[in-house]
């Protein structure tokens, strides 16, 4: 019998081994990596998410820097001073136009410098720094200065470190721009613009909540070296790693001796004249990992504890810590599969439950994180929509207002008026609280701004509107109609020696609303046709589509691209404009919108 009991005892002790306690070392340890993937896996996606968002803040933050150098812009363009050391009246035309340099500067704190340099060498420009400006005969040697001439006018921005002898070796923002005459077209000179790097400061402090060197933020210039550090210690020294050429790479390295998540992002810029700069996000591991590693050690205890128990007492209570384990790993398969809701239940006050909560409070974390990017996504788009909307409101008031000016130039104070009225009521409808308004207020809206145009162009078109009454009442986005007809009016009838016809047609089509600009101008060329952004994914960073957008819009080259990219945000990619063209056929541009009768909230609106 003892022998026997030896036996037993061995056996028993075998099979405890071979099934219990080494499956569950091994569960542990594969639990153990898969987390440890997973967390590389699902931080790396939520830090993909977080770097667009600084990305798009950093594209934000770049396009009103353009804004403000398009005031300087039109101002070089028009209104430049001939510069002549030797004429006293040319120099006291300088100092006041210093003067107002100065005066709008000082009305922006992130503004250092603007300057502008005369083909000849002559230069204008104030500096709030009172540093010394950059030599006339130090930007022509530059390649930059080449390269920016070749833009066409387009800006072109550096960073602080990429060109040394244009920045000052200061920590500034630095902008090339060729100028052209406002009457002749042709080149004027240079502008070089400087801004202070706090906006960009500011943008990367607000996402830096870890502090230390827990999660850091640095930004990388074309080559390598590092703009910005919110920890100030890589500044102007290069990358310590090689980026790689992936639009988007995360993987776990060394970085300063510690182990860290290194993300890298590169900035989808070109469209505003940056190129090449990333963003790199380092995270410690440690503090990704801390969780984990509290829940594993809970899990190990537990582990231990159902060896003791099951050797103390009898299989049933084994079975027990065996049916858990099951199903803790059917709910971790679960949660693999994107199932959030699964939870497993939690039974006694033994250290069982404490696995339970622990798996129960990870799955909580992780559906909040989840959330948390989901509604981040939806802000960013709320915001890239109230941004295009913004973008679109100032072209119909810059071209109404210089057919204002051509008639008051003219003595024409009746037409005068009546254009004034009508800028007036395209002005009630602009700034209009609701973002969808009914078809015929956008109708009467592009009524009223043809009669504008028909005022200062009065040979050039004729134009017929067909809606049917029973549309009239269905909504649709304000400012939608007015860039496609500006287009064919600015660039559809330029330059035509015949009389030119313009047609809206509204009609419903499958349960849609489609709406068709027709004109019978110049039309557009086929290789410019095809670079149209039918879709926002083809558009980003492409210089050809860029330059397309230089030609299909107004001013800025804004119109018709917003007007698509605001019908894709608002109504879904199932809804857009099409574009019908040929070079002396005339172009017809279709754009879909869903029918959507008038809210009774819109009536009351209104």
């Amino acid at each position: 019998m003892g022998g026997l009991a030896v036996k037993l005892r061995n056996k028993t002790f075998a099979a405890f081994l071979g099934f219990i306690v080494l499956p569950l070392l091994a569960l542990g340890v594969a639990a153990y990596l898969l987390l440890q993937s997973t967390i590389a896996k699902k931080y790396g996606e939520q830090t993909e998410l977080t770097l667009r968002a600084v990305g798009s803040n950093v594209a934000s933050v770049f396009k009103e820097a353009n804004a403000l150098s398009d005031t300087f812009y039109s101002i070089f363009m028009m209104r430049t001073p001939v510069i002549d050391m030797q004429n006293a009246s040319s120099m006291l035309e300088v100092y006041e136009s210093e003067r107002n340099l100065r005066s709008i500067l000082l009305s922006y704190p992130s503004l250092q410098s603007v300057s502008f340099y005369q083909l000849d060498g002559g230069m204008i420009g104030v500096d709030l720094d009172r540093k010394q400006r950059v030599a006339f005969s130090d930007l022509s040697q530059d390649p930059l200065y080449r390269e920016a001439h070749e833009l066409n006018g387009f800006p072109l921005w550096l960073g602080p470190y990429e060109n040394k002898r244009l920045s000052g070796g200061g920590d500034v923002l630095t902008q090339l721009r060729m100028v052209r005459d406002f009457n002749t077209l042709t080149v004027k000179g240079t502008m070089l613009l400087q801004l202070h790097m706090d906006d960009l400061r500011q943008l990367f402090r607000s996402y830096d909540k870890g502090g230390g060197n827990r999660h850091r933020f640095l930004l990388v210039d074309p080559l390598g070296t590092v703009i910005f550090d919110n920890d100030e210690a890589l500044i102007g020294k290069p990358l310590p790693f090689a980026a790689g050429p992936e639009p988007y790479t995360s993987r776990v390295m060394p970085f300063d001796n510690v182990r860290s998540l290194v993300s890298v992002y590169r900035l989808e810029l070109d469209a505003l004249g940056v190129k090449g700069w990333s963003v790199v996000s380092i995270a410690s591991w440690k503090h990704l990992s801390g969780e984990t590693n509290v829940l594993m050690g809970w899990v190990a205890a537990v582990t231990f504890g159902c060896v003791v128990f099951a050797l103390l007492f009898n299989m049933l209570f084994v079975n027990r810590i065996i049916r858990l384990l099951l199903r803790v790993v059917q709910s971790m398969r679960s949660v693999e599969r994107g199932d959030f809701l699964v939870r497993v239940p939690v039974r006694g006050r033994d250290e069982t439950s404490f696995l339970a909560n622990g798996f129960n409070r990870l799955v909580e974390r992780v559906e909040k994180l989840l959330s948390d990017v989901k509604r981040e996504q939806d802000r960013k788009n709320k915001a890239e929509f109230m941004l295009l909307q913004a973008q679109i409101k100032p072209h119909f008031l810059y071209n109404t207002l210089e057919s204002i000016n051509a008639l008051a130039m003219q003595n024409e104070g009746r037409k005068v008026s009546q254009m004034v009225v009508r800028l007036g009521n395209m002005l009630r409808l602009s700034i209009h609280q609701q973002e969808e308004i009914r078809l015929r207020q956008e109708i009467d809206h592009l009524k009223n701004y043809l009669d504008i145009q028909m005022y200062r162009f009065e040979d050039l078109f004729d134009y017929t509107i067909d809606a049917p009454g029973e549309l009239m009442d269905c909504t649709v986005q304000k400012l939608t109609l007015q860039p496609l007809v500006e287009n064919a009016i600015q660039h559809g009838f330029d330059g035509i020696a015949y009389r030119g016809k313009l047609n809206i047609a509204v009609a419903e089509e499958n349960g849609r609303i489609a709406i068709t600009v027709s004109d019978n101008g110049v039309g557009i060329p086929a290789e410019r046709l095809a670079r149209f952004r039918y879709h926002s994914q083809q558009a980003g960073g492409d210089k050809e589509a860029a330059s397309m957008a230089v030609h299909c819009g107004e001013g800025g080259g804004l119109g018709v691209n917003n007007v698509a990219d605001r019908i894709r945000i608002h109504y879904g990619d199932a809804y857009g404009l099409f574009i019908c063209s040929a070079p002396g056929q005339g172009t017809t541009i279709k754009c879909t919108i869903p029918k959507q009768p008038q809210q009774a909230e819109m009536e009351a609106g209104a």
